[in-house]
Parts: C-alpha cells; sequence; structure tokens
C-alpha cells in the first residue's frame, strides 16, 4: 500500500495525546450516529479516508510538515503545562495548527458540498441545479480541490488572529477532556444572546472565543481580551477544579463533532452516554443556511444572504467572566460585529470582496439579478 494512501484529516500527532497509555495504538471512540462506545479502537484509522486530499504529492505531504512543527508545542504544553510565548515561531505555529486543522476536516468538506449545493438550489432552482450550478461556483471541483481552497484560505487569515489571547486550561478534577474529529470549536459567549441572528463566530468577529483540546487534562484556549477575563488577568495557565467546568468543555467538543468523540481509557461510558443524551438536541441538524430576500421593487432581483451554522449550546463556564466595559457595547447596525477597526482594515486589505455572479451593487449589499432561463434554449450557463 502506498505510504501516503491513509490520510488523516486530523492528525495522528494530535490524536495521540487522547491515545490509551499514550501509545498512539489504541484510542477510545464513541460514534455519535450508533451511539457505540469502543473502548480501545485502533488509532491509525481514525479520522482518515483513503486519498482525502489526492493522490501524489498532495495537501496532505504540506500539511504534515506543519505537524512536524507542532510535534515540540505539543509536547511542551502537554509535558510542560506551559505555553510557548506569544509572538515567538512556536505560538505562530501554534495558530497556523489550529487553522489549518480547521479547514482540513471531513465537516468543512461536507459544509462546502452543502453551501454549494444550496446556494445553487436558491439562485437557480432545484431542476436546473447542473450545469447551472458548476456555472455558478466554477467548474465542477473535486473533493481535493475544495479542500485545497479551504485550507490556503484559512491560512491566509492569520493575521486575523494574532491579537487574540491565548490561555492553556489545566483539568485538575477526575474527568478527563475529550475530543473528536471535529475539534477545533469556534464560540461566541459573548455574541450569543445581544445578537441571537446570523453568524458570530467569524475570526473577526468581536467577542470570538476558539477551543482545541490538547490532551484529557490540557485545553487550549483563544479569545479576544476586549471581552472577557479568563481566570487570573496575568497568568497564562487556568486551573480548573469544578467538574462542571469540564463537563461543559466537553459538551463542546460533542455538539461540534461530525460523527465521532476520542477519548483515552479513563472515560466511563456512562459518561459519555449521559453528555449525549442530555446533549443531543443542541447539535446542529444542518451545517450551513442559505436564504434569498426577495427585492419588493424588482421580481428579477434578490439578496442572497450564506450563513454557517454554528454551535449554540449555553456555554457559560465559571472561569471566564466578560468585562464591565464590554457589557456597555452596543451591537452595530451592519451585519458584522468587527472585533475592532484594526482587524477591520486588515480584512479589507486581505479580502476585498468581488460581487457575486449577476450582482448589481446596491448600498453595502450585491443583489443577485436571476438570469432568465429560457426552457426551451441551450443553457447559456
Amino acid at each position: 500500500m502506498p505510504s501516503n494512501k491513509n490520510q488523516h484529516f486530523v492528525p495522528r500527532v494530535y490524536l495521540k495525546q487522547f491515545s490509551i497509555g499514550g501509545s498512539g495504538r489504541l484510542i477510545g471512540i464513541y460514534n455519535i450516529d450508533s451511539r457505540r462506545f469502543i473502548q480501545g479502537g485502533p488509532l491509525g484509522h481514525q479520522a482518515s479516508h483513503d486519498y482525502f486530499y489526492g493522490k501524489g504529492v498532495s495537501i496532505d505531504n504540506v500539511l504534515q510538515v506543519s505537524e512536524r512543527a507542532i510535534k515540540p508545542v505539543l509536547r511542551q504544553m502537554v509535558g510542560d503545562h506551559t505555553l510557548p510565548q506569544r509572538g515567538s515561531p512556536d505560538f505562530g505555529a501554534l495558530l497556523l495548527f489550529i487553522l489549518a486543522l480547521e479547514a482540513r476536516t471531513e465537516y468543512v468538506l461536507k459544509t462546502s458540498i452543502e453551501l454549494e449545493r444550496k446556494a445553487s438550489d436558491v439562485i437557480y432552482g432545484h431542476s436546473r441545479q447542473g450545469a447551472i450550478g458548476d456555472s455558478l461556483l466554477g467548474k465542477t471541483r473535486s473533493n481535493p480541490e475544495i479542500l485545497q481552497e479551504k485550507i490556503s484560505l484559512a491560512l491566509q487569515v492569520f493575521p486575523v488572529v494574532v491579537d487574540l489571547k491565548g490561555k492553556l486550561l489545566l483539568n485538575q478534577t477526575g474527568v478527563p477532556f475529550i475530543t473528536s474529529d471535529n475539534p477545533v470549536v469556534r464560540y461566541n459567549q459573548f455574541l450569543e444572546h445581544r445578537v441571537p441572528g446570523g453568524t458570530n463566530t467569524g475570526l473577526a468577529t468581536k467577542g470570538l472565543q476558539v477551543f482545541l483540546p490538547v490532551a484529557p487534562d490540557c485545553y487550549f484556549m483563544l479569545y479576544d481580551q476586549g471581552v472577557y477575563v479568563v481566570g487570573e488577568r496575568n497568568d497564562e495557565i487556568v486551573a480548573l477544579t469544578r467538574w462542571q467546568d469540564i463537563s461543559q468543555l466537553n459538551r463542546l467538543q460533542f455538539v461540534n463533532a461530525n460523527h465521532n468523540l476520542y477519548f483515552n481509557d479513563a472515560v466511563k461510558e456512562e459518561y459519555l452516554h449521559r453528555l449525549v443524551t442530555d446533549s443531543y438536541a443542541q447539535r446542529r441538524k444542518e451545517q450551513v443556511k442559505v436564504d434569498e430576500l426577495m427585492s419588493t421593487t424588482d421580481k428579477n432581483s434578490s439578496l442572497i444572504v450564506i450563513q454557517n451554522v454554528e454551535p449554540r449550546c449555553g456555554f457559560a463556564p465559571s472561569f471566564i467572566n466578560i468585562k464591565r466595559q464590554a457589557r456597555r457595547w452596543v451591537p452595530s447596525k451592519s451585519a458584522a460585529q468587527w472585533r475592532n477597526k484594526k482587524i477591520k482594515q486588515i480584512c479589507d486589505v486581505l479580502f476585498p470582496i468581488p460581487p457575486p455572479p449577476h450582482a448589481v451593487k446596491v448600498g453595502e449589499n450585491f443583489v443577485v439579478r436571476k438570469p432568465a432561463l429560457d426552457q426551451g434554449k441551450s443553457d447559456p450557463y
């Protein structure tokens, strides 16, 4: 078998931290669809597919470079319970690893495919999806092409996240942390109830939080330091002594997971069954929403609104507090709630927004003018 056939969308160097005995051979598995608990399954075939990123020299080869760079950083975090200094090359490697890990999973691929299908359905109608949908989104793309685009875009946004503060959460309870096949979780406690509609977890959004379990006793957190106080202000390590806080972080993994949860042999079957039962209603029913707002003045024009469906589960652990100044903040009337002006300027430079196909600029939005389709003629799209 070719050495690069079995390609991991959650890397082995990461999953090994949750393996039984730290050996990297066996890992606990909970399949959400079947609600099946497996005490120790082979780690080598978890969170992977044959040629997931393609054959030959693929994205997988590039990702392996970042995995080698993160190895000593994970060793420091898990072994020494310390973080690399903010602004250092190791801290940058950690940020890049998180961005790439979020963008490389099977869940992201499924979300992208669902978005393209729904956008095509809304703009061109279900019966015309085929060739017209290809015209809307470019030629039909392979899964590796979609993933390459996602990973490339994720790495480009690095300047947008460097202002976020990082802390290491240390688990000092008897309940271990778990992880999943979609382990990077974005959340926003601050906007969850202040801006209940729309997407509140864009990387440039005010109140953003990013979570990644690192080991059964370590969790890494990035957050908007203009909004939150996490633990003691000047300490980069936060000791968690309440099992309720651990369960809230584990619930984040469950509601964000695609198919599987992963854990070591200290996690009990009844604990996971209870976590799944209590939190199942909070899992997403769909990955993305595409809505069409019809124009009141032009029947051929409408506004297409695309939103990722983000996890919302009332996450409110005891070690995170909202700053008094942030509580007085008033949401902007625009769709985007920018973290600050500097971040908006960075985004404007990195990602100037081109108009979508068939669009006419109206104020700050693009209105999609639907092409008139003649069923009796060849399809020009």
